[in-house]
């Protein structure tokens, strides 16, 4: 590969969304799909996120803490 040796690769956390496994048959199932599988990656990872906000605030703030934690481990 060209780019290769030209580019300075840094890994970054990655959050993977299945939607075979999401429920998605109308929009609140899928909401509810999504904030689930959040919940299970904050949980997964000891950070606490309030279950009854909204997905958009859920997602950045996962964001967020696992970028912090991402930083302390290197």
């Amino acid at each position: 590969m060209w780019i290769y040796d030209k580019w300075d690769f840094k890994p970054h956390p990655v959050i993977l969304f299945d939607f075979n496994r999401i429920p998605r048959k109308d929009p609140e199932n899928l909401t509810e799909g999504i904030r689930a599988v959040l919940l299970a990656y904050a949980k997964s990872e000891e950070i606490f996120l309030e279950k009854k906000g909204a997905i958009e605030t859920l997602f950045w703030q996962l964001i967020e803490a696992l970028y912090g934690s991402f930083l302390d481990k290197n």
